[in-house]
């Protein structure tokens, strides 16, 4: 042994592929990984399968194993595997969760949290009919919905912005009923996105009629021919019907 140190490498080295890639932390404390055979730096982890490139899936099914996009597909190939739960790989260091939902609804979890702070632990389930669920050890409970402790930035984001749009859509119903009944009660019909059905129309459209100056004038001509007698209507012009008779013979 000459406890030399070189910056090249030894002659007739050979790195293991399980120990290209060794995991560092940059002075942000910001992990990332350096892969020892091209001396090029990355910030996610390297895939397990090939340890060529970087990961981009994390299987849950296959014990939380790294996958790239190439290796996936080629292990997940037979139909046991292909429907796999997977998420997307990241550099072993992300926000504290409360920090998120402290910053997307303004409730700070941290406090609420204490007593559950033990991650709760995914568990197959017990029959082939039964998903996948998650159990808190410190309260006994069990979940079929992944535990906003234990999910990703990206997912607590889009699962936030998701329950948000649930509660939204849940309240439009009976904002829209109560507009309706409000319109209802007025007597100009229901109204729906602006528009009006019903009575409203109706009025809207007599009122028209009686405005106009010709219907006026033929209603007034209307009630005068009523008071004339038959020579009168007659001698205006107005066409004359005679009323037939029965003869009866005795």
């Amino acid at each position: 042994m000459t406890r030399e140190s070189s910056l090249e490498r030894p002659e007739g080295w050979i790195i293991l592929p399980s120990e290209r890639w060794r995991k560092q932390t940059n002075d942000k404390g910001l992990a990332y990984y350096l892969d020892l055979e091209t001396g090029e730096t990355h910030w996610f982890p390297p895939c397990e399968q090939c340890y060529k490139r970087e990961g981009e899936k994390i299987c849950m099914d296959c014990e939380e194993q790294v996958y790239c996009g190439r290796c996936w597909t080629m292990a997940h190939k037979e139909e046991d595997m292909a429907g796999h739960v997977w998420k997307g790989a990241d550099s072993g260091k992300m926000p504290c969760a409360a920090s998120v939902t402290l910053e997307f609804t303004g409730v700070d979890t941290a406090r609420t949290t204490k007593s559950r702070r033990t991650p709760s632990p995914r568990k197959a389930g017990r029959t082939d009919n039964e998903p996948t669920y998650y159990f808190n050890a410190s309260t006994g409970e069990s979940t079929f919905d992944k535990p906003q402790d234990l999910m990703l930035p990206e997912e607590l984001v889009e699962h936030l912005r998701f329950l948000k749009y649930k509660e939204t859509s849940e309240k439009k119903p009976h904002v829209m009923h109560a507009d309706m009944k409000a319109d209802h009660g007025t007597g100009g019909g229901l109204s729906l996105s602006g528009l009006k059905f019903g009575g409203g129309d109706k009025k809207s459209k007599k009122k028209a009629a009686a405005e106009d100056p010709r219907t006026r004038e033929q209603e007034e001509g209307y009630k005068k021919s009523l008071l004339l007698s038959r020579k009168d209507k007659k001698d205006m012009g107005f066409e004359v019907k005679l009323k037939k008779e029965t003869v009866l013979d005795s």
